[in-house]
Parts: structure tokens; sequence; C-alpha cells
């Protein structure tokens, strides 16, 4: 506990006892009531010490679930971004026409990984509705540009299309566009985790 929350709490302490005290007087003089301002000065000073260290706890574990999201975001993008890797290599370093089966099981594992990871931008985007800060991506135009990606690395294409499909989708994976695009947007989620953070435990000083 710092020196500024060790004043807080003895100044409540202090107005409580005061606080306490005044009524009894109060009570003794036109009541003729005795009361033990002692145990209800204690018993409020409880009280209000409870409010203040759960307000604190509730930023505590604020910041404890925004560096929770820093770790699995960023763990989650290097899985898609390992698994685009795999895609590549086997693309450009494979057959000049690959069995199309075979393809499929290096873009359906580059999807699944991107269904995770749309998973906890989506419970990100909710955390972030109560974090009153400017930040420089979007999880809700993450998720769209990561659904479009997909749908063009992992598209339904019929058997006999598949001949003229694949030398288009060959210079696709050979930009690296997409790859780089993911990239991006990794890092730039994970600077404003830090900053969310940051911000956080600032406003919890």
């Amino acid at each position: 506990m710092n020196k500024s929350k060790i004043s807080d709490v003895l100044g409540i302490g202090v107005l409580c006892l005061i606080f306490c005290v005044g009524i009894s007087i109060i009570a003794k003089k036109a009541f003729k009531v005795d009361s033990d301002f002692l145990s209800a000065s204690a018993t409020l000073f409880a009280a209000f010490v409870a409010l203040y260290f759960y307000s604190d706890w509730r930023e505590q574990h604020r910041v404890s679930l925004f560096e929770k999201f820093k770790n699995d975001l960023f763990k989650l993008f290097n899985q898609v971004e390992d698994n685009y890797d795999a895609l590549y290599l086997f693309v450009l370093t494979g057959a000049e026409t690959p069995d199309k089966k075979v393809l499929e099981t290096y873009t359906s594992k580059f999807s699944r990984s991107v269904e995770l990871l749309l998973t906890e931008l989506d419970f990100y985007e909710k955390a972030l509705v109560q974090i009153d800060i400017l930040i420089n991506q979007s999880p809700k135009n993450a998720k769209e540009d990561l659904i479009k990606i997909v749908r063009n690395l992992n598209p339904e294409i019929k058997e006999d299309e598949y001949l003229s499909f694949f030398p288009i989708f060959r210079q696709i994976i050979e930009t690296k566009e997409y790859f780089l695009e993911i990239k991006k947007k990794k890092m730039v989620i994970n600077d404003d985790l830090q900053r969310i953070i940051l911000f956080l435990i600032a406003k919890g000083q």
C-alpha cells in the first residue's frame, strides 16, 4: 500500500471518529441517550474502507485483465503468422499445382487459428467499452479485416475450377501482403494494450 492510500485510510478513520463523536454528543444532550461512539465509528470506518479498497481492487483486476489480453493476443497472432508461413512454404516450394485436399489442410489450419484470434478480439472489444482511452486499432475493424483475409485464403473452390484458381492464389500468397497486414495489426494492438495498462496503473495510484 503506498503512502497516498495510507493517508486516505487514516483520513477516513479520523472523519468517522469525529462524525460519530459529534452524533454521540448530540444524542446525549438532545435525547439523554448514551451511545458507544467508538463501536459506531469502527463500524462506519470498516464500511468506508471496504468500499475504498473494493474500488482499488477493481482497478487492479482491470490491469490484470488487460495484461492477459496483451499476452494472449500476442500468442494468437503469432500462431496465425506461423500457419501463414507454413502455407507460404507449401505453396512456393511444393508442386507446381499441389493436390487440392493437401492445400486445404493448410488453409483450414490457418483459418482455425484466425477463429481463435477473433474470439479473443471479441472479448477485448467488449472490455474496451469501460476504458476511456483512444486506441489506434479498433478490435472491430481488426476482426472485419481478418475475416476478409480468411475468405480470400480459404475460399470454397470447385474441383473443375482448381487448376485456374491456384496460379492466382499462388501470386496472392507470394506477395505476403496479408502476412504483413496481420503482423502490423499485432504490433499496433500490442502497443494499444501497453498504453491501456499504463493508463490503468496511473489511474489506480
